[in-house]
């Protein structure tokens, strides 16, 4: 026995209902966003999303000149931090002021005793009547070796107070200010920041040769570093 059931109990169909559905359906899934994570620092490294780099806490290869610093870091997968990388560093603790990171930035930055400083990979020479940066050092067969190596961009070349708003592309100032104060490049001589009770102070003209004992490196690594446990501090 069939069951006749009247149209009208059916109800109308709803035009493009269903186009509408699996319309729906196909945004749905198109427009789910992607997943992304930060990727996670190694213990006592600090990943600066910028740079897309991980950064140390803390000074290690303390007591080591610029040569020496370069290959312990090296044999460790780490290097050490450019100019520009050392000013965007110096940005990130300052708009991330975290307790550890505010103890970071007055350990590297602020105007007290003990002297405190840092390497950093710049090293400056004279071709001609020009000044050229080589930065971003790798040992290559047994020899540190320069990856980049530049005329200076416009920039100051006399030692004065700076404005730390002024910095270009190779991470070196180019106004006066009121800030800290800044040696300009010299030739044959290497980069460095430093700070104590007398002040804070970058400078582009300091023997690679030097070392102390409270003269260190911010280590830094693109990945995981390798056997950092055994970088000497």
């Amino acid at each position: 026995m069939k069951i006749q059931i009247p149209d009208k109990w059916l109800g109308e169909p709803i035009e493009g209902s269903m186009k509408r559905v699996l319309s729906a359906q196909e945004t749905e899934e198109i427009e789910q966003p992607l997943k992304t994570e930060q990727p996670q620092p190694t213990q006592g490294f600090i990943y600066v999303p910028s740079l897309k780099i991980q950064i140390a806490k803390q000074h290690y290869c303390l007591g080591k000149n610029w040569y020496q610093s370069h290959e312990e870091l090296q044999n460790q997968g780490l290097s050490m931090l450019t100019l520009p990388e050392f000013i965007e560093f110096r940005k990130y603790l300052e708009a991330n002021p975290t307790q550890e990171n505010q103890a970071i930035f007055e350990e590297i930055f602020a105007c007290r005793s003990p002297w405190r400083a840092e390497h950093l990979d710049a090293f400056f020479v004279k071709k001609g009547r020009e000044i050229y940066i080589n930065y971003n050092h790798k040992i290559v067969t047994g020899k540190l070796t320069p990856q980049n190596i530049e005329p200076l961009e416009k920039c100051l070349m006399k030692d004065r107070n700076i404005d730390l708003n002024s910095f270009n592309k190779q991470g070196l100032p180019t106004r006066k200010g009121t800030d800290f104060f800044y040696y300009s490049p010299r030739e044959n001589y290497v980069a460095r920041f430093g700070a104590n009770s007398d002040g804070a102070d970058l400078y582009c003209g300091r023997s690679p040769g030097d070392s102390s004992s409270s003269l260190g490196v911010f280590a830094c690594a693109e990945s995981t570093p390798k056997n950092f446990s055994e970088v000497k501090s």
